[in-house]
């Protein structure tokens, strides 16, 4: 579906990533964390707007800069378009970078204790200043409120498959993808945000990764205590401290390091039950470090 511009109040579609994502908590955000201060929602509001005026696409060979942002209260969509004329090669790369400025969207959210949920998706979108739907939109919808049960941004198989075109690999196989996306569920692939903000991931070095995952850490084990007593929203707290912790198994960091990081158990017990079969990868060999 060829990008064109709208003449008058005529629309059209056009072939875009979509990214719908929500603010987890915004409630509680709006109406006692930043109660009386309307502009520190405004700022937590604006990180969504990290990079966005990095690309929107390709035009003879030059990425061009640009990327659509709708708010709507605790809802936030991201839009970029494929040019008509754009390569397979040069489509990979906008996938590659938009996922990328989500990781690091979300890695500055989680510092801030500010949870997302989110769908990402490729396909038809007609949007322009009052309106915005389509097929894209859709899908995005439904990975953020079916398939993302925890605070992460899934990916619908059009991503992927727009990779796997490019690569000619499976995703699990692709050096580029490989630091950018993980999975859990069987075929359920998401940001991997917690790997990026590590220092493994390479966009940052692992003495401000370690920093990073010690604010992380910090978090977890707070909302653990806080919402102990709430099973719905603990079970996603500890899914996330599972997570935490099999980030740091494949980080690189030496023996001790992961020591001080890994979280336990609800009363932080010194003894730390191992994930023997997290994402379907045996990490068993990693006892001696509990």
């Amino acid at each position: 579906m060829a990008k064109s511009t709208p003449k008058g109040n005529t629309l059209i579609y056009e072939n875009c990533i979509v990214t719908y994502i929500d603010i987890l908590g915004f409630k509680d955000i709006v109406k006692n964390r930043f109660k009386d201060d309307p502009n520190k929602v405004i700022s937590l509001l604006e990180v969504f707007n990290y990079q966005a005026n990095q690309y929107i696409g390709f035009h003879h060979g030059i990425l061009e800069y640009g990327t659509i942002i709708r708010h709507f209260s605790d809802m936030i969509v991201r839009i970029i378009r494929f040019g008509p004329d754009e390569s397979l090669a040069e489509q990979a790369t906008i996938c590659y970078l938009e996922l990328s400025n989500l990781a690091l969207t979300q890695s500055e959210l989680f510092k801030r204790h500010i949870l997302i949920r989110g769908g990402m998706s490729i396909g038809s979108i007609c949007f322009n200043d009052e309106h915005i739907f389509g097929e894209a939109l859709n899908d995005a919808y439904i990975c953020e409120s079916s398939r993302a049960k925890y605070p992460i941004i899934v990916l619908n198989e059009r991503i992927l498959d727009k990779m796997q075109e490019y690569s000619n690999e499976p995703p699990e196989s692709d050096e580029n993808l490989y630091s950018l996306v993980s999975k859990y569920n069987h075929n359920c692939y998401f940001i991997d945000f917690f790997f990026q903000s590590s220092g493994a991931g390479g966009l940052q070095s692992q003495d401000l990764g370690m920093r990073y995952m010690q604010l992380y850490r910090d978090f977890i084990i707070e909302e653990m205590v806080r919402n102990k007593k709430s099973p719905e929203a603990l079970s996603k707290i500890l899914w996330m401290k599972d997570y935490f912790n099999y980030t740091l198994s494949r980080s690189g960091y030496s023996s001790r390091d992961i020591k001080t990081l890994l979280i336990g158990q609800l009363k932080q017990t010194k003894r730390i039950d191992p994930i023997r079969s997290f994402y379907g990868i045996d990490v068993s060999k990693f006892d001696n470090w509990f």
